[in-house]
């Protein structure tokens, strides 16, 4: 083995970078991988592949080194190795240009490609876990699928694994669509005709047919294979004991939307009487992209409260809390659940009462903005879509802002909360939320105007800024910090003060003796969501925000963009640029995505009047598609969506 490291002093390494910098780490990692060290594999993981997105110097360098070790038998760690190449093959299909074309993820293409027929070789192995590691290697190819193709049905023919089978078939279903089209159906006769003679293959051929050639393949029979009695779920899932343990599996291979619900409606049914989470797993899924899904199972889904396991009756609450008003006629049973003797039962009913705004949760509220119990943290998570993920509860923020109509009894609360309050994120948390109940925040006036003497004066600022001429007794106050402000306009939120006491009092002056242009498009877009509210009074910055808006089109479609435009169109009345810039911003809703800043643009858009029309067709097109506008994982993204969807019906009807 020692020949696999010749070399390696012959690099200048010094000279080359990975993720975290130089990579005068990569020949000691090597070394240490060489000699076994799998912490040393995962090291070489996260700095020369890390996140994907581009090719360092530093693994073009390394993967020689790299292929080598996957590739030796006596080198005991080679699936870990191995799993790092297959990170790679799938990077050099994903590049996007400029990387794709410079010189380091070319030296990757070459090194991969020379080492093809090496890990064909491997298909053979005699290590079962090795064999399946590289079929995931080989898949990951964009190049070279002919090859790939015959070697995988050449290892199907003397394969006595039963696991290993069902993956060389779908398999061979996925990676099908490199082929030419002739080649494409005769690889979807074979699967055909060889899932024929083994009836536990009958489901990886189907679902292998259907991704060779969509469209051959009917939902009702991926169905009838599932359920058929001659399946062995084991074949399929490493044990799993049952077709519902298979249920997720399938979705994830087959894109069926009719599938989906059928496997649904089947799994929440047989939930009630066994384990849930494949039902709420489904559920879950199809609820993320299906519009019409949410109103269809929470009939079975609002069932699952009386689930004699805890862990079916806190799923069902999440889901029915994550539906928000499509929950409505099942407020009696969430009013119930509040006496389960399972806790992860009890807050997610909270939530999902609160969504409701439901009067019958203001004690539960009352004691969590007191923190005792502490049913929600105050800080928030989000991830990205896809994914749901049942454990995720929302913050405080997003409990009470639905429960705005009763911020009065809330309010209290609040205020003892605040006045002893010194964490920094508990304190962004109760602001927030004080600033989305409007009118009867004035209620905490005192321990606002207090939190004007401490550092976090601008989260009091924002608060009071929204309150307007309500937060008169805060005037005195906010004038000593604008006039402070104006004198180092130069520091952090310097502008925040100044804004709150326009707000309050309609003087600008201190405002505009503070606001500056001079960062460009660095300039944050908060600033220009306050200058948007002196209107005309900001004229001196209308040909500034233009400009800026002009020479920088390609943050139209951003947080800074957005708010730039709304300001220039406040304060001259003219809605063109504005339109423009909009329409730049609303492009991921055409294809089916929004962002967070899309539905900024529909909060806009009513206000622009007639301006805005050229938005109807789009607007209309939001309403009715039956799939959802997503951004965030979980429940978020539904609650994204049904926002998005009552947006756009206020800009329709201004």
């Amino acid at each position: 083995m020692a020949e696999i490291l010749a070399g390696i002093d012959d690099i200048d390494w010094s000279s080359l970078t990975h993720a975290y910098g130089r990579a005068t780490d990569t020949p000691g990692q090597l070394r240490a991988a060489f000699d076994g060290d799998a912490e040393a594999i995962e090291e070489l993981d996260v700095s020369l592949y890390h996140q994907g997105g581009c090719v360092y110097s530093a693994a073009a360098a390394a993967m020689p080194f790299l292929i080598d070790l996957g590739c030796e038998p006596a080198f005991a760690h080679r699936r870990l190795v191995l799993e790092i190449l297959t990170s790679f093959a799938s990077l050099l299909g994903e590049l996007n240009e400029p990387w794709r074309s410079r010189s380091e993820a070319e030296s990757v293409r070459v090194s991969m490609g020379n080492a093809l027929p090496r890990f064909i070789a491997l298909l053979d192995d005699t290590d079962v876990l090795v064999r399946a590691t590289v079929i995931d290697l080989l898949a990951a190819y964009s190049t070279g699928t002919g090859p790939i193709v015959d070697a995988l049905r050449r290892r199907f023919a003397v394969e006595t694994d039963r696991h290993l089978r069902v993956v060389l078939m779908t398999t061979l279903g996925e990676i099908a669509d490199h082929l030419p089209p002739q080649e494409r159906t005769d690889l979807a006769a074979w699967i055909a005709e060889t899932a024929a003679h083994d009836e536990r293959l009958r489901l990886a051929g189907l679902i292998a047919r259907a991704n060779a050639l969509p469209g051959t393949v009917a939902s009702s029979e991926v169905f009838d294979a599932l359920t058929d009695p001659a399946l062995v779920p084991r074949d399929y899932v490493a044990g799993a004991a049952t077709s519902h343990d298979l249920a997720v599996w399938v979705t994830h291979r087959f894109n069926g939307r009719d599938l989906e619900r059928r496997l649904c409606s089947w799994a929440l049914e047989s939930a009630r009487i066994g384990d849930a989470k494949t039902a709420l797993t489904l559920a879950s899924t199809l609820m993320h992209h299906s519009r019409r899904a949410t109103a269809d199972l929470l009939p079975d889904i609002a069932r699952l409260l009386d689930h004699p396991l805890p862990a079916a009756r806190s799923g069902a609450a999440h889901l029915m809390a994550a539906s928000g008003q499509a929950s409505v006629p099942f407020a009696d049973r969430l009013a119930a659940a509040l006496d389960d003797p399972e806790p992860g039962v009890v807050t997610r009913a909270i939530w999902a009462l609160a969504r409701l705004g439901d009067a019958r949760i203001l004690a539960h509220l009352t004691a969590a903005v007191e923190g005792d119990p502490a049913w929600f943290r105050v800080s928030r998570m989000h991830y990205s879509a896809p994914g749901f993920m049942l454990t995720d509860l929302p913050g405080l923020a997003d409990v009470l802002t639905p429960m705005r109509r009763h911020a009065d009894a809330l309010i209290p609360a609040m205020r003892r909360r605040l006045a002893r309050e010194r964490d920094v994120p508990a304190l962004h948390t109760l602001t927030e939320v004080l600033a989305s109940y409007g009118r009867p925040a004035q209620a905490a006036l005192p321990e606002l105007t207090a939190l004007l003497a401490t550092p976090h004066r601008a989260l009091a600022c924002r608060v009071l800024g929204q309150l307007g001429p309500d937060a008169s007794a805060a005037a005195k106050d906010l004038r000593r910090l604008a006039t402070a402000a104006a004198r180092n306009a130069a520091a952090r939120e310097a502008a925040t003060p100044a804004w709150a006491y326009f707000r309050v009092t309609g003087d600008a002056d201190p405002f505009l003796r503070t606001v500056s242009l001079d960062q460009g498009i660095s300039t944050p877009h908060e600033l220009f969501r306050q200058i948007a509210d002196l209107g005309p009074r900001a004229s001196a910055l209308a040909a500034g925000i233009a400009e800026l808006l002009n020479a920088n089109h390609g943050y139209w479609d951003g947080w800074t963009g957005v708010e730039a435009a709304h300001a220039h169109w406040r304060i001259t009345g003219d809605p063109a640029l504005c339109i423009e810039v909009f329409d730049a911003a609303l492009e991921p809703v055409r294809r089916g995505r929004q962002l967070p800043v899309s539905r900024q643009v529909l909060r806009y858009l009513p206000a622009l009047g007639e301006a805005a029309g050229r938005f109807r067709p789009l607007l209309e097109e939001m309403i009715a598609r039956p799939e959802r506008l997503v951004y965030s994982g979980g429940w978020r993204g539904l609650a994204e969506d049904d926002e998005a969807v009552a947006l756009a019906q206020a800009a329709l009807n201004p």
